[in-house]
């Protein structure tokens, strides 16, 4: 028997998708990667949609994204826009398996380490570790703060 997707997690995928851009449309110009609120949307997704549904989010706007730029690819921010999906994945899978703390933290380690690697490949890794993590440290505990705050109001 074939599974169909219920139209609520269509919706659901197309509306993560839509949260996704939004979030890299509201930039702070920051070179070589810019301060984005698409992390906080990936957090969200990840603790709001069950994993395969944050997963089809992310890869629905990683998608939307090479088609309508897909010269973004070669970029500095390629790697992190990659990994999105799976970040969104894993936060959205240890999300009901452990604290929803620990697993933002896995989701912001897994966007640090793809987007660190893609990016120390085009600058060199000192400067990569200090323009595409270090200096996105504090923006990403106030994201994390962000979200959890999010949930519990969310939640009540």
């Amino acid at each position: 028997m074939e599974k169909v997707i219920r139209i609520p997690s269509i919706q659901s995928i197309a509306l993560g998708a839509i949260v996704m851009a939004i979030g890299g449309i509201i930039r702070v110009p920051c070179y070589p990667v810019p301060f984005t609120l698409q992390t906080l949307a990936v957090f969200l997704l990840g603790l709001s949609l069950p994993p395969k549904e944050a997963l089809a989010a992310g890869v629905s706007y990683f998608l939307m994204a090479t088609l309508i730029n897909p010269l973004w690819l070669a970029g500095p921010t390629a790697g992190y826009i990659v990994s999105f999906p799976l970040a969104a994945f894993m936060i959205s899978y240890f999300s009901t398996r452990l604290r929803p703390l620990y697993s933002l933290l896995i989701g912001q380690g897994v966007i640090y380490l793809i987007g660190y690697t893609w990016l120390a490949a085009l600058i060199g890794p000192k400067v990569a570790l200090h323009k595409g993590i270090v200096l996105f440290l504090p923006a990403a505990t106030i994201k994390i703060s962000m979200a959890l705050v999010a949930r519990r109001w969310v939640l009540r």
